[in-house]
């Protein structure tokens, strides 16, 4: 019985070394910008591999954006040179990288721009009264709604009253502050059996104000109008409807900018919407290494020879990981901002920052 146990656990090391032995094949032949359709600021990318089979790539564009995409493009946003690196890993978890400087350099500051209609809501709640909310870009400091009966809006949540049967061409433009814009085009179709012609409205929201709780999900919204609110309605782009009061406790589902907006009726039925963007910032509760804030500049140079220059103010343990997932080199604390890393062979690392506060960190860098 012993003999076969420990024939059994030959085997399995026998097994193991002939996986470890594997051979790394799969390579980078190529990498270049795909000129028939990247403009100034917008690239897409070809590359050629050869040998073995890829099973995962990794992309960093060097603007902070990643992904681990087939196809390779990115929208750049501002006029420099980045560095585009890229990882491809086959299934015995060999891996090979490659490098390409991508320059933009776009003459008009419009085409750097990152103004843009996402995407239009159109409600109805009566057949001639229509809901119109606009999905926008953070970068908006105009808009305007043309309902294609001669009345327009400014607000980005607005409830119109058409007095017509008809198909109306309407249309929202937004700028943003250097003046650079998007347009949607759209038809709105009113047709209603009878239509009674409104009575004149002067009533309107006079303010809509967001205060901070304990919670720091959680929000204290007021609204008030010239008028005596009869209904109030809420939404976000978080939670959707929902009616609510004059002063109204939201809690968002997590950390980011939102959508909310209110809409109310007087005893008249005359109505008023206006929307704002709401922060919700949790700095406290940020787990993830792209949450943690580091205000200054965090290595350089990179690529780099035998030191790493690292600027952080607080006292931090270090982590440096191989392209396997490896960590090759840490240490409890920096001294002197330095980390020697003449130790390291040529290729692609990744660097993670761990402080008292558990916030992770980590940034690549690339050993020459």
């Amino acid at each position: 019985m012993m003999v076969k146990i420990y024939t059994l656990f030959f085997f399995i090391i026998l097994f193991n070394l002939k996986t470890w032995a594997q051979p790394c094949l799969v390579k980078f032949s190529g990498l270049s910008i795909d000129t028939t359709i990247s403009t100034c600021n917008y690239k897409e990318f070809n590359y050629n591999l050869t040998g073995g089979t890829p099973q995962s790539f990794k992309w960093f564009y060097g603007d902070g954006n990643w992904c681990t995409c087939n196809k390779v493009k990115n929208f750049y946003k501002k006029n420099e040179t980045f560095q585009l690196i890229g990882i491809v890993y086959d299934a015995n978890g060999c891996s090979d990288s490659v490098f390409q400087d991508v320059i933009v350099k776009c003459d008009n500051p419009c085409d750097l721009s990152d103004i843009a209609i996402y995407s239009i809501d159109t409600l109805y709640y009566e057949c001639n009264e229509v809901e119109f909310y606009a999905n926008v870009s953070q970068s908006t400091k105009e808009l305007t709604w043309d309902f294609g009966d001669g009345e327009t809006s400014n607000n980005k949540f607005d409830v119109h009253l058409y007095a017509a049967n008809g198909n109306f061409d309407s249309r929202l433009i937004i700028k943003d502050s250097i003046g650079c814009a998007d347009t949607l085009d759209f038809s709105v179709e009113i047709d209603c059996d009878d239509i009674i012609e409104p009575e004149p409205c002067d009533f309107r929201i006079t303010l809509l104000d967001t205060n901070f709780t304990s919670n720091c999900k959680e929000k204290r919204l007021t609204v008030e109008a010239i008028h005596l609110i009869k209904t109030i309605r809420w939404w976000t782009n978080d939670s959707g409807y929902f009616n609510g009061t004059t002063t109204q406790l939201i809690r968002y589902s997590d950390t980011g900018i939102f959508s909310t907006c209110v809409m109310i009726t007087d005893s008249l039925g005359c109505k008023d919407s206006t929307c704002l963007d709401v922060r919700v910032n949790c700095p406290n509760l940020a787990t993830s290494i792209l949450n943690a804030d580091f205000s200054l500049p965090l290595i350089y140079p990179n690529p780099v020879q035998n030191i790493l220059n690292v600027i952080y103010t607080e006292p931090c343990q270090y982590f440096i990981i191989n392209d396997l997932g490896q960590v090759v080199l840490s240490g409890k604390s920096i001294t002197n901002n330095e980390i020697d890393v003449s130790i390291l062979r040529k290729g692609v690392y990744q660097l993670k920052l761990k402080d008292k506060s558990q916030y992770l960190f980590n940034q690549l860098f690339i050993k020459n």
